[in-house]
């Protein structure tokens, strides 16, 4: 559960999912005790940024699959269907069932992360053999990615430059309908972030290119139609407001880099979505490559990685003389432990083997600071 004093943007989503999505079938279809759940890679990267295997097992989930794999058929297993509303996911959906005979699954639960456009269900409702099968239709309205506990983007890698690219022609109506994507997955954050009754948007006027007051209005009228159709509660719910800016209101800040944790190791290293490849020397001198995964399940890294480089290498090296200090095994070792190195962790690390995973954690995140630090050193 939620903690009243601790807002959790992941925990909010991940209860609408499993209320919305999985607690709800349960109820509504009590004599099933198994789901199989199937994705797209857009509600794959949904799913993982904020819900466990784990968590989906109790709910009966006894299986995920991906939707643009071959996969085996289950007839008799009732699926549900997760997924973002394109027509490529809608074929690939529709693929499934095209031979009434020999179906993939048995009845389907479909669940779509933004407003189905008419045309699409119109597709779907065109396929016989399909839609007899279908025993629920919702819109779920969650569209974003929630990289950090109470951090959100729209997964739209690569429209900066599409979006204030000059206008004219084909550029207009691809700028029209990034504007309208952009809108329209907003849309989709604000229930989850509050419960309201009343809004007010706040947008920034520029005449030359009015972004932000074109995703404020386009925003604007999604938000009326989900008020229109929500259930108000009780309890008078308090208004809240909205800024909308883009990125000609401060052009100077994507010119000036901060020297935070994150944010170097993000735009320094050699980063593929949460894994980052770093350099690791033995006590031979040999230098190997190594990865690790970077996530809210490293505790070292949601404790440090919003710290100025200086102060998590600091950190991270007397928490771990701490550790260590704290550590009966480690009392027997003789010898200076404050202003540790490097080397002098790794050596310790291998001494307490019993402790290695967690120790090793330490000697890693020295490692992707240090390699920050030598390219900051080789620019400067």
């Amino acid at each position: 559960m939620i903690s009243k004093n601790k807002f959790s943007l992941r925990e909010n989503v991940k209860l609408r999912l499993l209320k919305d999505m999985v607690t709800g079938l349960k109820l509504n279809f009590p004599n099933v005790p198994n789901f199989i759940l199937v994705l797209d890679p857009t509600t794959t990267r949904i799913v993982s940024s904020c819900i466990k295997m784990m968590d989906l097992l109790e709910e009966g989930v006894v299986a995920i699959e991906r939707l643009e794999l071959s996969r085996k058929q289950f007839p008799k297993m009732h699926a549900i269907y997760f997924l973002s509303p394109t027509e490529e996911t809608i074929d690939a959906l529709l693929k499934d069932f095209v031979n009434p005979k020999d179906p993939q699954y048995g009845n389907v639960h479909l669940y779509f992360t933004n407003h189905v456009q008419q045309e699409l269900v119109n597709k779907l409702g065109g396929q016989k053999s399909f839609i007899e099968r279908v025993l629920t239709f919702k819109e779920l309205n969650l569209d974003f990615l929630i990289p950090e506990s109470n951090l959100f983007h729209l997964d739209m890698k690569g429209q900066f430059s599409n979006i204030f690219c000059d206008i004219g022609g084909s550029v207009e109506e691809k700028r029209n309908q990034l504007i309208t994507k952009i809108a329209s997955k907003l849309s989709t954050v604000v229930p989850t972030l509050f419960d309201f009754e009343k809004f007010h948007i706040i947008y920034n006027k520029n005449t030359a290119n009015p972004i932000a007051e074109r995703v404020a209005k386009e925003l604007s009228t999604r938000i009326e139609k989900y008020l229109q159709k929500k259930t108000q509660d009780d309890e008078a719910a308090a208004p809240v407001k909205f800024v909308i800016l883009d990125r000609s209101y401060d052009p100077l800040t994507p010119l000036v880099h901060d020297y935070y944790y994150q944010s170097l190791v993000y735009d320094l290293l050699n980063v593929d979505g949460d894994t980052v490849e770093y350099q690791s020397e033995d006590n031979s001198g040999k230098v190997t490559k190594k990865k690790t995964v970077l996530t809210d399940k490293d505790e070292l890294w949601n404790k440090f990685r919003h710290q100025f480089i200086g102060e998590a290498m600091i950190n991270i090296s007397k928490e771990f003389e701490e550790f260590v200090a704290n550590n009966r095994t480690a009392q027997t070792r003789k010898g200076d432990m404050s202003n540790l190195n490097l080397q002098q962790m790794s050596d310790i690390v291998k001494s307490m083997p019993m402790y290695q995973e967690v120790l090793g954690k330490y000697t890693v995140h020295m490692s992707l600071i240090q390699e920050c630090v030598k390219v900051i050193i080789f620019f400067f």
